[in-house]
């Protein structure tokens, strides 16, 4: 009798919210499998555990209104969440935990603007300290070549007041990666959008804009009532044809933080703007309302890079002329070389940055980077740039552009999907110019080759670099 009363306290509680469920629903790989999943009997607690494979999503996840998730890898499986290249990955409409997954949104010719969306219903104006908010957790996951922003906290206004602001926003071992073609921005939470923002142990790379912008609030009384920490993280873009010394405008972007917010133990590496930069505080003495300690920065030869907003004091142990000496950035090498001064240099005693350093499964799925960096010491020297051959897809004929920044044997080969080589475009010593060849379809004797998949690889010197075409027939 004790035990079916106690059971029936249980079902009460539950009824009210105070106590969840939780089932393990074990999900297998294929098209819409996580949809599916949601659409059946799922209830707050629930764990939706994904086998090894490749889940391919046609539309937009939508995590039932009010039911509280957890969608992770089963232990040790690699899963990949190919999102649709037109819509946003997930809606999250309650707490969302995501953990182990790999969100590869698109390829070239089309990617998911946003990988999480928090789109949770609708608040009165002006309710956000008594509102109830979800909040959402992502730890050990990779956001690869997604458009717009990896993670995005919006102002409701922005999708028809249906947005509850977040408690808590926690991303913690995880990877922000725009591939060779780079993302607009990474985690980006709105004016008073999130109580409580915990970025720790993470890398953002090739992330075109702002890999990080967090907003506190400009509201006076609200000031005290967020709060941010941003500590063990490295933002790095490394260069491209157009900004050599970095194409990031900003590595950490924040406005309206207090004097308990805390960014410690960074690296902010090859950005074209300011490593970190706050815009504003929460006093008429804004400037000195913030803590960034322990942090390293490579400052490039421009004279508009810089490691931090400069006209800002900074907190203690903080070297902006570093001399970062990553192993090989640009196959997702972060470790550190000997000699570096981001070794030792965090404010417990372990390297900068993020203490993940090897993240090469994202280049492989997502794709290296446009350049190479061939003399790590000097990130400016490049070999060469590759660009997207246009038009793409083609019929009959396609012109493929690079640039050559040395004298080096250089090579153009077409290889088929099987990775049969059926052309080659160049072979022979070139020197620093840029050149743009045309293929008309054909292989080496001339014949016209079927429709479908072909890639076009360069290789000068040592540094290679190989994309994805698509022949009409």
């Amino acid at each position: 009798m004790k035990g079916k009363l106690l059971s029936l306290a249980v079902l009460w509680l539950m009824g009210f919210g105070l106590v969840s469920a939780q089932e393990v629903i074990p999900v297998s790989p294929g098209t819409n499998a996580i949809s599916a999943a949601l659409a059946g009997t799922v209830y707050s607690g629930d764990i939706l555990e994904l086998a090894a494979g490749e889940y391919i999503e046609e539309a937009t996840v939508v995590q039932p209104d009010g039911i509280n998730l957890t969608i992770r890898a089963a232990a040790g499986a690699e899963v990949v969440w190919h999102a649709p290249d037109t819509v946003e990955t997930i809606h999250v409409k309650a707490n969302l935990r995501l953990e182990n997954i790999i969100f590869l949104a698109g390829d070239d010719a089309g990617r998911a603007p946003i990988c999480v969306l928090n789109q949770a219903g609708g608040i009165p104006p002006g309710d956000v300290l008594t509102a109830e908010k979800n909040s959402i957790f992502i730890d050990n996951c990779m956001f690869l070549r997604f458009a717009e922003q990896a993670v995005l906290i919006p102002d409701p206004a922005d999708f028809g007041d249906t947005a509850y602001p977040v408690d808590s926003l926690f991303v913690t071992n995880s990877l922000i990666y725009g591939g060779y073609i780079g993302s607009h921005q990474g985690i980006v939470a709105d004016y008073d959008q999130v109580r409580v923002s915990e970025i720790r142990n993470c890398t953002a790379w090739r992330v075109d804009n702002d890999p990080f912008k967090i907003y506190g609030s400009d509201d006076v009384g609200f000031e005290d009532y967020f709060h941010l920490m941003f500590d063990h993280n490295t933002t790095h873009d490394g260069a491209s044809s157009t900004y050599p010394e970095g194409d990031e405008a900003t590595g950490v972007l924040v406005y309206y933080i207090d004097v308990d917010d805390t960014l410690r133990s960074c690296i902010f590496s090859v950005i074209c703007d300011w490593g970190f930069k706050c815009k504003k505080g929460n006093s008429a003495d804004a400037y000195r309302d913030y803590l960034l300690a322990d942090s390293v920065g490579w400052r490039p030869t421009c004279d508009v890079c810089q490691p931090w907003y400069t006209n800002m004091p900074v907190g203690p142990n903080c070297n902006e002329d570093a001399d970062v000496k990553f192993t090989d950035p640009n196959n997702g090498d972060f470790s550190l070389q000997t000699g570096s001064d981001a070794i030792g240099a965090a404010h417990d005693g372990t390297d900068a940055g993020n203490l993940i350093t090897d993240w090469s499964t994202a280049v492989e799925l997502a794709g290296s980077p446009v350049l190479r960096i061939d003399d790590p010491q000097n990130p400016v020297l490049q070999a060469f740039s590759l660009n997207q051959n246009y038009p793409n897809p083609f019929n009959p004929s396609t012109r493929i552009a690079y640039s050559i920044r040395k004298s080096l044997p250089v090579t153009l080969d077409i290889y088929d999907i099987v990775g049969r080589k059926v052309c080659t475009l160049v072979n022979e010593v070139q020197h620093p110019d840029s050149y743009s060849i045309t293929w008309d379809g054909r292989d080496d004797h001339g014949n016209l080759l079927a429709g479908g998949v072909y890639f076009y690889r360069l290789q000068a010197g040592t540094s290679v670099e190989t994309r994805k075409m698509v022949l009409l027939k």
